[in-house]
């Protein structure tokens, strides 16, 4: 069977024949850029977020158990019994509390200023500023008062509130504000 175009449609299929392809197909840029606002774009933010603890979480995982396999190959009988006092303790729980506060801080400020966006931001099409804002000097600052105010404020108090007012308001308070690419 085989294709080819006729007048009443744009393919016929008829048996024993070769396949003929159309050469009228354009790949031109047929739309111009859909923005993203409202209830679409702090509903992408949340998803970034969450994205983003979840690798921050992972990688606090990853160096807990790193530390614990250097901890467990040494032989030290003082030091075996320095982990063991402290793995029954709270001071586990906190330890593992400052350093995910730790990483997240780092995460969302150096791959935001060096990379301009987080893993989260980057795979829904988000990013805090544009790109002629990375260049001027104060931008470390205003990502990095971005950072601090969430954090203050709580992770998701300040993203569900954009939520229900439809503006970013971490971005209006900071002047980093959230753009999309798409």
């Amino acid at each position: 069977m085989d294709i080819i175009p006729n007048k009443q449609s744009d393919l016929e299929i008829r048996p024993n024949a070769q396949w003929v392809e159309q050469t009228d197909l354009s790949s031109a840029f047929h739309r111009g850029p859909v923005r993203r606002k409202g209830y679409k774009l702090t509903g992408w933010l949340l998803a970034s977020v969450i994205t983003d603890l979840l690798i921050i979480f992972m990688c606090t995982l990853v160096f807990l158990i790193g530390a614990s396999l250097v901890f467990k190959a040494i032989d030290n009988t003082q030091m075996q019994q320095f982990v063991n006092s402290f793995l029954n303790t709270t001071a586990l729980k906190q330890t593992i509390v400052y350093l995910f506060g730790y990483i997240s801080i780092m995460y969302f400020i150096f791959l935001r200023v060096f990379l301009g966006s987080t893993i989260g931001e980057w795979s829904c099409g988000i990013r805090i500023g544009q790109p002629s804002d990375r260049m001027q000097s104060n931008y470390v600052l205003k990502v990095v008062a971005r950072v601090l105010l969430i954090t203050c404020t709580g992770i998701f108090l300040l993203p569900i509130l954009s939520l229900i007012f439809k503006k970013d308001i971490a971005g209006y308070l900071t002047k980093a504000s959230l753009y999309t690419l798409k």
